[in-house]
């Protein structure tokens, strides 16, 4: 399964991306609305974990 992690702030992002990854899942961590949306763009994800509040949406 491959997931996309959404969150600008890297103490929590960081740890997130980690535990994930340890579960055995593949992890993409963007820290924009824009990095999210190319990456979606060109990688289909099972799941996405969004930050509802991010600086640029």
């Amino acid at each position: 399964m491959r997931v996309l992690l959404v969150e600008d702030d890297k103490a929590l992002g960081r740890p997130l991306r980690e535990h994930i990854a340890s579960l055995g899942y593949g992890t993409d961590w963007m820290r924009t609305c824009r990095q999210a949306s190319d990456a979606v763009a060109t990688v289909s994800y099972e799941l996405v974990v969004l930050d509802l509040v991010l600086p640029d949406g």
